[in-house]
């Protein structure tokens, strides 16, 4: 876990951040079944959305938290809405391209490299969203 924090630091040129006695207690209590890149995972997200230098319990039960059961059948979603505050897939890309180009200081190439979309297409989203470029 170590390793990865260091590792996503220095890749994502973010501060790593500090694994208290309670978070990393949480985080042996869970199941790691020979999966290390969801460990790893678990680690970047937290390096680039969390708000602080340590890692809060809250902030660990959140991410290891079971995802919500999807309602099956037709009509299923319209007898149980999405809440208010649950974003929109717009806002969630928005947040994420501008997040991303504040980690790589606004470096096009990289923030294309790590959304996993080409140069053009980045440059594409930025219009749409109206964030032009950096």
């Amino acid at each position: 876990m170590a390793h990865f924090n260091a590792l996503l630091a220095t890749r994502h040129a973010v501060p790593a951040r500090v694994f208290g006695p309670e978070a990393m207690a949480a985080l042996r209590a869970q199941a790691w079944p020979g999966n290390a890149r969801e460990l790893r995972n678990l680690v970047e997200s937290l390096l680039l959305t969390g708000a602080g230098p340590v890692v809060s319990c809250k902030e660990l039960a959140a991410m290891l938290a079971e995802p919500a059961a999807v309602p099956d059948g037709p009509g299923a979603m319209a007898d149980n809405p999405a809440p208010a505050a649950f974003p929109s897939l717009h806002d969630s890309e928005q947040a994420l391209i501008a997040r991303t180009l504040r980690v790589t200081r606004g470096n096009m190439v990289e923030a294309a490299r790590l959304l996993g979309i080409s140069r053009s297409t980045l440059y594409r989203k930025l219009e749409r969203h109206g964030l032009g470029a950096p």
